[in-house]
């Protein structure tokens, strides 16, 4: 649904909302999430109460399915929660890059994940600035 609304400098701002799949990738399956975002002018606000749970057969995590309009001005940085291979959980981070994918890695120490085992992955919701 879009709706205008007067912005603090007099003109009127756009807010739109929707949904979108995520798709992650480097797993035996390609398990998916549904995200809902809202969007006023350029500032989007993601959240999910989804969760990505699978068996890993690659190092390199990202998830796809950012519709163009969500793109970030810049790269994106974002925090998760998650789980590599039955390690305790721990804060993972990720960046949306501007062509809009997410690259998600399992901790700040880590370069990649560990290729084995399951991996778990939730995010809070999480609000940037939009290219569009």
């Amino acid at each position: 649904m879009d709706v205008s609304f007067p912005a603090a400098d007099g003109t009127m701002a756009m807010t739109e909302s929707g949904t979108f799949t995520g798709t992650l990738t480097g797993c035996t399956t390609s398990p998916t999430v549904t995200f809902t975002y809202v969007k006023t002018g350029k500032a989007v606000t993601i959240s999910s109460d989804g969760q990505y749970t699978a068996t890993q057969n690659s190092t390199v995590h990202k998830i796809t399915g950012l519709p163009s309009s969500l793109y970030p001005v810049h790269q994106t940085l974002v925090f998760f929660y998650c789980s590599d291979n039955g390690a305790t959980s721990s804060l993972g981070y990720s960046w949306i890059t501007t062509g809009g994918v997410i690259n998600v890695r399992a901790n700040m120490a880590a370069a990649n994940w560990s290729g084995t085992g399951s991996l778990n992955i939730t995010f809070p919701a999480f609000t940037y600035i939009t290219a569009a």
